[in-house]
């Protein structure tokens, strides 16, 4: 009977904190914070479309002057966003719009990024134009950190296009349009409009045809 009595009353506690902590109410508190949150923390981005946001928390922002993000783009948690403006060269990150990115996405640009409309990306996703030093005999006797951020070139992904987790996109490439890059893969080279690429490097395995 008082085991009874007991397990009844967790019950009863249970039902008062779900209506105390109503998911709707928690989903409202939580948008006004993130609201608040890229207020405060994307002060500095050069602009950003009408319903907009990255999910708090940030991993690091740097160089938000240099990013354009259109309308109704979502970035997910623990971003690492980073523009450089080092060497004398002027960064530009383009996102367009209806973009959605998972967590875990870091972003390094010192040339430039550009990032089509409706572009869905998996989780640790990888995208940077850049590295550290020229791999001459003469830099690499100076330790990484110190050595001057050089790009072979900018990266441009088409518009619709899909990256699967884990996907890491190296300088100098461009994916058309509508393509699907498969989890895990190492974009090196140009992939064209309406394909599947996976694979260390990505390689085209499937052309879609109308």
């Amino acid at each position: 009977m008082i085991k009874l009595l007991f397990i009844k009353l967790l019950f009863f506690i249970g039902k008062t904190f779900s209506f105390i902590l109503n998911p709707k109410l928690i989903s409202i508190f939580g948008s006004i914070r993130k609201y608040i949150s890229n207020g405060y923390w994307l002060r500095d981005i050069r602009s950003i479309g009408a319903s907009s946001s990255i999910q708090p928390p940030y991993d690091k922002l740097y160089g938000l002057k240099y990013f354009e993000i259109g309308n109704k783009v979502n970035i997910g948690q623990r971003a690492c966003l980073m523009a450089w403006d080092k060497g004398g060269t002027i960064p530009s990150v383009i996102i367009g719009d209806g973009t959605a990115i998972g967590d875990d996405f870091f972003l390094s640009c010192s040339k430039r990024i550009e990032i089509g409309r409706e572009v869905l990306f998996g989780r640790k996703i990888t995208i940077v134009d850049n590295s550290h030093g020229d791999n001459t005999f003469y830099q690499l006797v100076v330790p990484p950190i110190f050595r001057p951020i050089t790009s072979k070139g900018p990266i441009y992904i088409g518009d619709r296009v899909w990256i699967g987790d884990k996907v890491t996109i190296l300088p100098n490439v461009s994916i058309g349009e509508g393509s699907i890059v498969g989890a895990n893969s190492v974009v090196t080279r140009d992939i064209p409009s309406y394909c599947i690429a996976c694979g260390n490097p990505a390689r085209v395995i499937r052309t879609i045809k109308k």
